[in-house]
């Protein structure tokens, strides 16, 4: 008999692509979302477009603010690992 892995429930997320196509919608540039988030720097949004990170849940009901759009326009399920997670995996080997 074989052993098959189950794969994990998906969970709420952060969705990176949502994020580039309602800031591509809406004509804002990065360091004006920074600045309508109230960073000094737009490095954060830049690493959330780009997957290196993710916003917390707090962020995203401000990113939402700041794109005049719905939170749930933010979120998706996914079975993804989050990018912290994936890094780890990675170095484990787990992951290529």
């Amino acid at each position: 008999m074989t052993t098959r892995q189950l794969e994990p429930p998906p969970t709420l997320r952060f969705n990176r692509r949502a994020l580039i196509r309602i800031r591509r919608e809406r004509d804002v540039s990065v360091r004006k979302l920074a600045r309508r988030l109230g960073h000094h720097h737009d490095h954060h949004v830049a690493d959330w477009l780009n997957g290196h990170s993710e916003p917390g849940l707090g962020s995203i009901g401000r990113l939402a603010r700041a794109l005049d759009c719905d939170w749930r326009d933010l979120i998706a399920w996914s079975h993804e690992e989050p990018p912290h997670r994936r890094h780890v995996a990675q170095a484990e080997g787990a992951l290529p």
